[in-house]
C-alpha cells in the first residue's frame, strides 16, 4: 500500500502483480517486473537492483499468548518452550542452529498464528508488521490479546527495489523517495500502518 501510494504520487501508473517470492525477486532483476517493495539489502542485491530509502524497520519477535506469563531476553528464554514458525521463511541462523526448544513448523505465517490464538501453541517468532497485519485482517477477535516482544531476535530495514534494467531506474528511485518523505511528513504514511493495524509496531 505504501509503494504503491508513494508511486502514485510521484506520477506513475501502478499496477501490481502477486507471484512467490523468488519468482518476484527474479522478475524484478531481469525487468519483468519494475519494482519490488519490501526487500531486505544486501551486497549481492545491491549489484542487481536499485534500492530506495528505507520504509519500515522489520522486526523478528517473539509472540506469546496473553494469558502466558512470559518475557522474551534471549534465545536461552525458549529453553524447554515450543515455538511456532512457519515454512520457507528465513530465520537468525542462531534460531534455526538452537537445539534446546521445539520448533513447530506450519505452512504459513496464518496457520502459525491461528495455532497461537485457538492454544496449540503458546509462542511463536513472527515478523512483527506481517503478523500484527495478519491478525487484524484475518483474526479480528484477537487484536489486542497477543504480546510482541520488545527485544528483537533480528532487525532489517525493509526498502524498496527497482530494477536496474529500466533505462529511468534512477530517476524513478528518487521520484519514489521524495513522495515517501512527503508522505511521512504530512501523516498519510502513518494513516496507512494505523489502517492495517501496525500502528503500534516499533518502526
Amino acid at each position: 500500500d505504501i509503494t504503491k501510494k508513494a508511486l502514485i504520487r510521484a506520477g506513475y501508473d501502478v499496477s501490481i502483480t502477486v507471484v512467490p517470492w523468488k519468482r518476484a525477486l527474479l522478475g524484478t532483476i531481469v525487468g519483468k517486473y519494475d519494482v519490488i517493495p519490501a526487500i531486505w539489502l544486501n551486497p549481492e542485491r545491491a549489484e542487481k537492483l536499485n534500492f530506495g530509502d528505507a520504509i519500515i524497520t522489520s522486526r523478528m519477535v517473539i509472540v506469546s499468548r496473553g494469558d502466558y506469563n512470559f518475557q522474551f531476553q534471549s534465545l536461552e528464554s525458549l529453553r524447554g518452550e515450543t515455538v511456532g514458525v512457519a515454512a520457507g521463511w528465513g530465520y537468525p541462523e542462531a534460531f534455526q542452529k538452537a537445539d534446546y526448544f521445539i520448533k513447530d513448523e506450519a505452512l504459513d505465517l496464518m496457520q502459525s498464528l491461528r495455532k497461537l490464538i485457538f492454544g496449540r501453541i503458546k509462542l511463536a517468532i513472527v515478523e512483527e508488521f506481517a503478523s500484527r497485519y495478519t491478525v487484524n485482517a484475518h483474526f479480528k477477535d484477537a487484536v489486542g490479546t497477543l504480546n510482541y516482544s520488545k527485544v528483537a531476535l533480528q532487525k532489517n530495514d525493509l526498502h524498496v527495489a527497482f530494477t536496474k534494467n529500466r533505462p529511468d531506474h534512477e530517476e524513478i528511485k528518487n521520484r519514489f523517495n521524495a513522495a515517501l518523505a512527503s508522505m511521512k511528513e504530512d501523516g498519510s504514511f502513518q494513516k496507512i500502518l494505523a489502517f492495517h493495524g501496525v500502528q503500534s509496531a516499533t518502526n
